[in-house]
Order: C-alpha cells, then sequence, then structure tokens
C-alpha cells in the first residue's frame, strides 16, 4: 500500500477539500450545502477548507512505478467525483484487473452523474460488470443512493476468483 497527500483528479492542479469540523471522515470538495438541500441532517453546519496538490492517477503510477508490483485492483470512492478521477487513469486502467468504485445513482450539489458517466470509462478500457454490485451508503427519502459496483476484466476473472 502506498499512501500520499495528494487529491487524484482529471488534470494536475490544486483542489480545495471541505472538512466537517464534528464528523470524523467527512470530507467533501464542494461547499457543505447539497446535504441540506437533499435533507441529510448528520452532518456538520460548519467546514474548514485545505487546499491540496492533485495529480490524475497516470501520474502518480508513473512517479511511483517502482513500488507498484502485481496485479492492479482499484478501489475509488470520492463521493460523486468518481469519473474524474477516472478520466486521468487511461494507462492505468488498461492494465486493471478490476476496478471498484462508488457510483451516484443520480446527481447532487453538481457532483457528476456517477452510473451515465463511469460505465462508459471503464467499457472503453475493457472493464465490464463483475458479479457483485451492493446499494450502500446513506439513505434518502427511504432510497439508497450511492452504489458499489465491481468492473472487472473478463480474462481476469478466473484468477481473481481463484479458478
Amino acid at each position: 500500500m502506498l499512501a500520499l497527500n495528494v487529491a487524484a483528479g482529471e488534470h494536475e492542479g490544486e483542489l480545495e477539500l471541505f472538512v466537517n469540523d464534528d464528523d470524523v471522515g467527512g470530507v467533501g470538495v464542494g461547499a457543505s450545502a447539497y446535504r441540506y438541500e437533499s435533507g441529510i441532517t448528520n452532518y456538520s453546519a460548519t467546514t474548514t477548507s485545505h487546499r491540496v496538490g492533485m495529480l490524475t492517477l497516470d501520474q502518480i503510477v508513473e512517479r511511483h512505478k517502482d513500488r507498484i508490483k502485481g496485479r492492479v485492483i482499484i478501489k475509488i470512492d470520492v463521493q460523486g467525483h468518481e469519473a474524474s478521477v477516472l478520466r486521468g487513469a487511461a494507462s492505468l486502467l488498461k492494465s486493471a484487473d478490476a476496478v471498484h468504485v462508488e457510483v451516484a445513482l443520480f446527481q447532487y450539489s453538481g457532483q457528476e452523474h456517477g452510473v451515465t458517466e463511469i460505465v462508459p470509462i471503464l467499457s472503453a478500457a475493457g472493464l465490464h460488470l463483475g458479479p457483485y454490485q451492493q446499494c450502500i451508503g446513506r439513505v434518502v427519502s427511504r432510497y439508497p443512493y450511492e452504489l458499489d459496483m465491481l468492473f472487472v476484466r473478463q480474462e481476469s476473472l478466473p484468477r481473481l476468483l481463484g479458478y
């Protein structure tokens, strides 16, 4: 495992992160207003912003390729910005055995619409829906709004399942 203090995105640059002051692990890339618009009320009304550097996943892999070995399995959960991260990973996706990604089932607070953005990116890289999907996350108005999806390269499936 390689831990870096950098955001992953579609291009190199800088990103402003907003950390909820009383919610451990609650980080976003936009103001917290969407939480109240969507009826989610268990979040702090106050946030602290932090500017961080941003690289593409392809840039991160290129800079650390001597430390990355073995199979490529990618897990992405970046609160509605998964498509941006994937667009910055075109080379990495070509070698990935699997991608486990959280997708939004609808658009909120200007974030990308997960399913319609993510499926074409991963399909173009030769990755297709695998044998695992799970509704997860907070529920808004009794309906889930996030889905964990596993995309796999067909020739990698037997190896991943231990056949």
